[in-house]
């Protein structure tokens, strides 16, 4: 059985040389015997497409478009049965793919994928307490979910295929996306016992803000894909409420010289504004309190509703018709090109 490794990348030459060792150095499970290294390259401006080939790997050139296109036309052009999809800026502990193979293989199983490493001691503050926030304890050591982070994923390409593959309208959350049709085939599992370092979270207030917003359009977009889960509303939800009571808030002042209980309203807003991220805190285990922990988790819960309110009113429309039109000509689009 082949394993074939999808990695997409767009001037990742910082990264990829590890990225593609880490590969090699995989312990092969009983049952595989030979691994493909696919290497999706966007026209990188840098040496990411020599060092890939200098890597085993190869490369494939096409025109920068969303990170789901990289995918499916890296598994169109893949040749073995199993895909394993590794983002360019992740490295993989050397036992990766026998315990997702593992449990892959498992009956009713059709998606594995591991933990995620702690950021390094001297990491930046943004990296170090988001982490904390988006990558939550785990309560066993294989937990099954409801999608998984394609920067590290094992599934069939079987599957992968009958299932129509990546969303290529959205620009985000297509992991999501992607998890929610396989999940109506069977299970999907993350072990926690395996950790892939992943290199490419954000470093600063400024790549923090750029990130999430963008993971917020993707996350409204994919939210009209699927039908409705209670799990997915306060995800939509709290950023939307967040949203309104923000702009509330110049509502009332205005009125403040008319009337009085405008202050009253106005005071009742800030402090709801300032509770959205106490809220979503408390849903994550960590409690007010004085401290540089609580301080550093509020601003970041803070920014990341900044961040996501606005994606719901940016072209929700448009952006969900193309995606229900690319849903639906993925699969034939992949199809075509099946070995």
């Amino acid at each position: 059985m082949r394993v074939s490794f999808i990695v997409p990348a767009l001037n990742e030459e910082a990264f990829i040389g590890a990225c593609l060792e880490s590969i090699q150095a995989q312990q092969l499970p009983p049952g595989v015997d030979d691994l493909e290294i696919l290497v999706v390259d966007n026209l990188s401006s840098d040496r990411t497409a020599a060092i890939a080939e200098r890597g085993g790997a190869r490369v494939l050139h096409i025109p920068p478009k969303t990170v789901s296109a990289s995918r499916n036309y890296g598994a169109a052009s893949a040749s073995g049965e199993l895909l394993a999809f590794v983002d360019a800026d992740c490295q993989l502990d050397r036992t990766w793919l026998a315990h997702c193979v593992g449990l892959l293989l498992r009956p009713g199983t059709v998606g594995v994928g591991t933990g995620v490493a702690p950021p390094a001691i001297d990491a930046p503050w943004v990296e170090k307490y988001w982490y904390e926030l988006g990558y939550q304890q785990p309560v066993a050591a294989v937990q099954e979910v409801r999608w998984l982070p394609t920067f590290n994923m094992l599934t069939r390409k079987q599957t992968f295929l009958e299932v129509g593959g990546f969303n290529e309208a959205l620009v985000s959350c297509e992991d999501s996306d992607l998890g929610f049709k396989l999940s109506s085939r069977g299970k999907l599992f993350l072990d926690n016992s395996v950790v892939t370092r992943h290199f490419g979270e954000s470093k600063t207030v400024a790549a923090f803000l750029k990130r999430e917003t963008w993971r917020g359009k993707g996350n409204v977009t994919s939210f009209f894909l699927h039908p409705f889960t209670p799990s997915e509303l306060p995800s939509v939800i709290a950023p939307i409420a967040f949203l309104a009571l923000s702009l509330l808030l110049p509502v009332f002042l205005v009125l403040l010289p008319f009337a009085a209980w405008a202050g009253w309203l106005a005071a009742a807003d800030v402090l709801a504004v300032l509770a959205v991220p106490v809220a979503f805190l408390a849903k994550k285990g960590v409690w007010p309190g004085v401290s540089r922990r609580f301080a550093a988790c509020y601003v970041l819960s803070f920014l990341y509703f900044l961040a996501r309110s606005p994606a719901f009113f940016i072209q929700p429309t448009r952006l969900e018709k193309t995606a229900r039109q690319n849903s639906s000509v993925t699969l034939n689009k992949v199809s075509l090109r099946r070995d």
